[in-house]
């Protein structure tokens, strides 16, 4: 694992981003599975083959953008207090794994674990780790594999009324290799070849396979706040 401190955001930060088809970040992941609530996969590989990244602003990504530095402070002390610990909190900007083609880009990490902070727009706050949606918990299944830490902290910060709900991801290294590693790189491949694979539409079967993986992420998720 490797890391460039970087300014989520930052004009840096950005063109690291669009660094063509030879990779994916962890918030791209659940469409490789057609199982995003925000893109497709057939979108995903419109932008990959593009070589640019669609810039655009919405009053979700607005809120979420205005909102994360309060959930970050929300959320460390929170795990501060629990745990009984200062950890050792900092933001590292673009981590890859040179044995991945998985990039992420943590809010928080520290050296026990790392943090993701998400504060949703007008999507209520999930009471159960079954209303966690795929591309958040997709998205820390991801960052724990990539950065190799044990497990990773899933903060929901709602900033209109300051309520909070967390949840613990645990890691589960033959999920991770046996079937999502090679499963994004099989469609990373499709792209780079220009196979139709990329494009192509949702099927049954990927509904199936999906559902599996995330059952078994789900056994690993445990509500913490």
């Amino acid at each position: 694992m490797f890391s460039l401190r970087v300014t989520q955001r930052s004009k840096t930060w950005e063109m690291l981003k669009e660094r063509g088809v030879g990779y994916i970040s962890s918030t791209e992941l659940a469409a490789v599975f057609h199982a995003s609530a925000y893109g497709s996969r057939r979108k995903l590989t419109m932008q990959k083959t593009s070589g640019k990244r669609k810039k655009f602003s919405n009053p979700a990504q607005e809120h979420g953008t205005r909102w994360e530095p309060v959930a970050v402070r929300a959320a460390c002390k929170f795990l501060d207090e629990t745990l009984g610990k200062s950890h050792d909190w900092m933001q590292p900007g673009i981590i890859r794994d040179p044995w991945s083609v998985v990039t992420c880009s943590p809010d928080q990490i520290c050296s026990d674990f790392g943090l993701e902070v998400k504060c949703p727009w007008k999507r209520k706050l999930p009471e159960t780790r079954e209303e966690i949606i795929n591309d958040n918990l997709l998205q820390c299944f991801a960052c724990i594999h990539v950065t190799k830490l044990p497990h990773w902290y899933l903060f929901y910060y709602n900033a209109y009324t300051g309520a909070s709900v967390a949840y613990r991801v645990q890691a589960n290294r033959q999920l991770w290799e046996e079937h999502v590693a090679p499963a994004v790189a099989r469609y990373l491949e499709s792209v780079e070849v220009g196979d139709p694979e990329s494009l192509r539409v949702k099927h049954k079967s990927d509904g199936v396979e999906w559902e599996g993986i995330r059952a078994r992420i789900l056994e690993g998720v445990d509500r913490v706040l």
